[in-house]
């Protein structure tokens, strides 16, 4: 074999080895995350990449809608949502449980705003508004099961 053919060889083996790695699936779940500001309960994340941050990168996106977010209930609240990411945002949100009612659909039209480069699904409870409220309403919330997941 030539050496140009062991160069070949080599780039294609890297190639299928990476790709192997690039599509691998990503299950994360974090109790308790913050970042910029933005607190997230019970962070469990189906990803198609990401890697080791990408629950501080889902996070991450979440808190740039920040002030989106808080603006749906200045006074505090909490939301368990559900989201997914594909094409460079969130394509998909919705809220499974909430402790202000009527702000439903401004919590899914604020998570809908989010740019990211993941790909995948997420259920979080989101605390918006006043932290200490916010954080007294999360107490409150029962784990909301996913609507489409069928887990219990």
């Amino acid at each position: 074999m030539g050496r140009s053919h062991v160069v070949a060889a080599s780039i294609l083996s890297a190639a299928l080895l990476w790709s192997g790695i690039a599509a691998a699936k990503f299950n994360i779940s974090m109790g308790s995350l913050s970042a910029d500001g933005q607190e997230v309960r019970n962070l469990s994340c189906s990803l198609d990449g990401g890697g080791l941050f990408a629950a501080v990168a889902v996070v991450g996106a979440l808190a740039k809608q920040k002030s989106g977010l808080d603006a749906c209930a200045p006074q505090g609240a909490a939301f368990t949502v559900q989201f997914t990411f594909a094409d460079g945002g969130a394509k998909e949100a919705k809220v499974l449980a909430g402790t202000a009612k009527g702000k439903e659909a401004c919590v899914s039209h604020a998570l809908t705003r989010i740019r990211t480069d993941l790909s995948g699904q997420c259920t979080a409870v989101v605390l918006v508004g006043s932290a200490e409220a916010a954080r007294k309403a999360a107490d409150t919330l029962a784990p909301a099961v996913a609507k489409d997941s069928g887990k219990k």
